[in-house]
């Protein structure tokens, strides 16, 4: 019992903290031609989509991340759309409302992500 109410404390923490990240702002330059950004830094190793690990199949929530190598990505809770840049075990992603940094390690095909003040969530590259 303890372990589930855990892991829907975890699940709501992960909503509440990107309950902003939504949709996108039109900008007033919208039909000028913006230069191109820079290139991100990103971490090769974190590149790829990541599923929850270690969490039954019928309590899975549907949690995902998906890193593209040119710096942006989708956290899958929400279906948002994120920037981030990654390297020396710091990920820094922003949506649209929101910047958040995390801690993160990857051993083998797990990725381990903290937000500050907050438990770990584990992934599973898939």
């Amino acid at each position: 019992m303890k372990k589930h109410l855990l892991i829907v404390a975890a699940a709501l923490l992960c909503i509440l903290c990107l309950a902003a990240c939504g949709g996108k702002k039109e900008s007033a330059n919208s039909g000028a031609v913006q230069p191109a950004p820079a290139k991100a830094s990103v971490d090769p190793a974190l590149v790829g989509t990541w599923e929850e690990a270690d969490v039954p199949e019928d309590q899975k929530l549907g949690d995902y991340w998906t890193f593209n190598d040119d710096g942006t990505g989708v956290f899958g809770l929400m279906d948002v759309e994120i920037d981030y840049t990654a390297s020396g075990g710091t990920l820094h992603f922003s949506c649209d409302y929101g910047e958040y940094d995390y801690t993160y390690s990857i051993d083998g095909n797990i990725l381990t992500m903290t937000e500050e003040g907050s438990s770990s969530n584990q992934y599973q590259k898939k």
